[in-house]
């Protein structure tokens, strides 16, 4: 009602004085101000209000990851991770983020994951991987709800007889299975990786139970224990897997840290190093230049697609593998890019050589 008498206000300092007064009155607001001053995300309202699921364009991470395999053999291998644009997504065409990634299983192979974020979470669309069998039955599906609310579980996926994509009895029929996914927002607390140390990391549980019915008879259910540490406008800088089948013990499968990374513009560790053979080329020629990025520890990272641009386009051009040529006579720079991150300027002057 406050609101209402705006348009009996003669002045602006009037209208200032409606609104505040709206705002004091109105309990929603007040209670919303009061968690948004508290550590960490708010739990009042929806969406992603710390950002704890960066989607701008150009975000980069690398991680460091350790792979459990038989026994107490490990195998570590590095990915990097690039919010590389806007497309369909594969199996049902949505228009969603995706995220590229250069090495997510440790094959070497790259992989683009397709997402949709709003106002009450992520809607995971999968990815062209077609190794990952119980993926693809599940999409689209729940991946994050919001607001992450410390101490409440939700429930994201219920899902029942789906393909297991094995014989786990040895009747050559695969097995069935039935699926819940629930998420749990656990608590803030100071987490240290290669990227730095974090003080008010919020640790998320994402929790899979699988019952793989027998097609002889019979059940058994294994439990996945994701457990996520996301960093208000940074993401995810740590995450362990761990597996149970039945009562046994909890078997680590994968832990995952973060080494660099660079969100929306902002953080470090990650850099793009340009190189040309010649500091000129001759009218009508082409010079081929080579980009390189590499980690906080010199580390080249490979596998990377770069954009590149030139600073005058009517004396040089250049193409998408680094091509440059000479248009006409005079100088002008050319770099790489990778996402937000934007190399050293390397002049190239042409020349008519006859």
């Amino acid at each position: 009602s406050t609101l209402q008498d705006l348009g009996t206000a003669i002045s602006i300092d009037q209208t200032v004085g409606l609104i505040k007064s709206a705002v004091r009155n109105n309990p929603k607001v007040n209670e919303f101000l009061a968690a948004a001053a508290a550590t960490g995300q708010t739990t009042v309202g929806a969406g992603d209000i710390g950002n704890f699921y960066p989607f701008e364009q150009g975000s980069i991470w690398r991680y460091r990851v350790t792979r459990s395999l038989s026994g107490s053999e490990t195998a570590s291998y590095e990915n990097t991770v690039l919010v590389s644009g806007q497309g369909p997504d594969p199996w049902k065409g949505v228009n969603s983020t995706i995220f590229s990634q250069s090495n997510a299983d440790g094959d070497g192979r790259p992989e683009n994951m397709y997402a949709v974020k709003d106002s009450s979470g992520i809607t995971s669309y999968g990815s062209v991987d077609l190794d990952d069998n119980i993926t693809h039955q599940l999409t689209p599906y729940t991946a994050v709800h919001f607001p992450l609310t410390i101490g409440v579980s939700v429930q994201l996926i219920e899902r029942s007889g789906l393909d297991w994509g094995q014989d786990e009895d040895g009747d050559v029929k695969n097995e069935t299975f039935n699926m819940k996914l629930f998420q749990t927002a656990l608590e803030y607390e100071s987490i240290s990786t290669n990227a730095g140390t974090f003080p008010t990391a919020l640790r998320v549980e994402e929790k899979a139970v699988f019952v793989v019915i027998f097609s002889r008879g019979g059940d058994a259910t294994v439990i996945q224990t994701n457990t996520l540490w996301l960093v208000p406008n940074i993401g995810l800088v740590k995450r362990s897997i761990q597996a149970q089948v039945e009562a046994g013990p909890l078997q680590p499968i994968l832990t995952e840290e973060l080494t660099s990374y660079v969100v929306n513009g902002k953080g470090g560790g990650l850099r793009l190093e340009v190189t040309a053979p010649s500091p000129s080329v001759t009218l009508g020629g082409t010079l081929q230049l080579v980009a390189k990025a590499f980690d906080q520890s010199n580390n080249p990272i490979p596998a990377l697609g770069f954009t590149w641009d030139s600073s005058n386009h009517d004396i040089v051009t250049i193409n998408q593998t680094g091509e440059v040529t000479g248009v006409n006579l005079g100088q002008a720079s050319v770099h790489a890019s990778l996402g937000s991150i934007i190399s050293n300027d390397v002049p190239v002057t042409v020349q008519d050589i006859r």
